[in-house]
C-alpha cells in the first residue's frame, strides 16, 4: 500500500493510516514534492506529484518485486492518486478520499478564502491551473483520467459538508469512473474529515476495500513476507527513513 498526503501534509501525517492497513498490507508513506523530507519548493497539486507515485511503485518493484499495488490518498494526495492510477497499470486499486474533479474548483475556493473578489476567482483560478498545466506539460485533470482506473476497483470517499472540494466532486469523478467502483459520502462532515469522525467504519471501510480488492481470496496477500510498517506506540520508529528517502530521490 502506498499512501500520499494532502496538501502542507507528509508522511508522518498519516501515520494513523498505516496503523489501520497493517499488519493486512505492508505500508509506504510518501512525502510528495515539496513536502516533508522530499526536495523542491513548489508544488503542483497533483500534476507532477502523479509521478511521485508512479517512482514510488518502480522502487517497490525493484526492491521487493511485483507485487500486489494499492494507493490511498487523501485531499490532493487523493487527486494524485488518481492520476497516477490512470498512467500506471500496476497500481491495482484506488481509494480516493476528498479528491477534486478538477483543479481549478480548490483554487477557485482557496482564492476566496484569501480574500479576493468572488466575482474574479473563476479568471485567477483559470490562470493559476493554466500556468500549472504548462509547467507539467499539458497534465490533465482527475475527472479527464478517472475512466482509465478501470477495470480496477475505485473507492472514492468524501464529506457532504465539504467546503473546500464539494460533494459534487466526487459525484462527477464517479459519474465518469468506470466499474468497479463505490462511493462513501458521509453527512455533515467537513473537507477529508471522515476518517476523524468515523474512525472504525474508515478503518473498516478502507482494509476490507484493499482485501477484497488485492488480496487473493480475501486473505493472505501475495505480497507475503514481513510487512515493513508497525503499528502502536514504536510505529514511526519502524518506518525506514532510508527507504523512503530513496524513493523521495527518485
Amino acid at each position: 500500500m502506498i499512501v500520499c498526503h494532502g496538501h502542507g501534509g507528509n508522511k508522518l501525517s498519516n501515520l494513523w493510516v498505516a496503523a489501520d492497513l497493517y499488519p493486512r498490507f505492508n505500508v509506504l508513506l510518501l512525502d510528495l514534492r515539496g513536502h516533508g523530507q522530499s526536495g523542491g519548493d513548489r508544488t503542483s497539486m497533483g500534476y507532477m506529484e502523479r509521478l511521485d507515485i508512479v517512482a514510488g511503485v518502480s522502487w517497490l518493484d525493484a526492491t521487493v518485486g511485483e507485487r500486489p499495488i494499492g494507493v490511498l490518498g487523501i485531499s490532493m494526495g487523493a487527486a494524485t492518486a488518481i492520476l497516477a492510477a490512470a498512467d500506471s497499470p500496476r497500481i491495482g486499486a484506488v481509494a480516493a478520499d476528498s479528491p477534486y474533479a478538477r483543479l481549478r474548483d480548490p483554487v477557485r475556493a482557496a482564492i476566496c478564502q484569501r480574500g479576493y473578489p468572488r466575482a474574479v476567482s473563476p479568471l485567477l483560478a483559470w490562470s493559476v491551473c493554466s500556468v500549472a498545466s504548462l509547467h507539467a506539460r499539458g497534465a490533465l485533470d482527475p475527472i479527464q483520467v478517472v475512466h482509465r482506473i478501470a477495470p480496477r476497483p475505485l473507492l472514492l470517499i468524501h464529506g457532504e459538508a465539504d467546503d473546500l472540494i464539494p460533494v459534487d466532486n466526487a459525484h462527477a469523478l464517479y459519474a465518469q469512473a468506470g466499474q468497479p467502483k463505490e462511493l462513501w459520502v458521509v453527512p455533515e462532515v467537513g473537507h477529508a474529515r471522515v476518517a476523524e469522525v468515523e474512525p472504525r467504519a474508515y478503518a473498516d471501510r478502507i482494509t476490507s476495500f484493499f482485501e477484497a480488492s488485492l488480496l487473493v481470496g480475501g486473505g493472505a496477500s501475495e505480497a507475503g513476507g514481513q510487512p515493513t510498517a508497525a503499528t502502536g506506540a514504536g510505529h514511526r520508529d519502524n518506518i525506514s527513513e532510508r527507504e523512503l528517502g530513496e524513493v523521495n530521490r527518485g
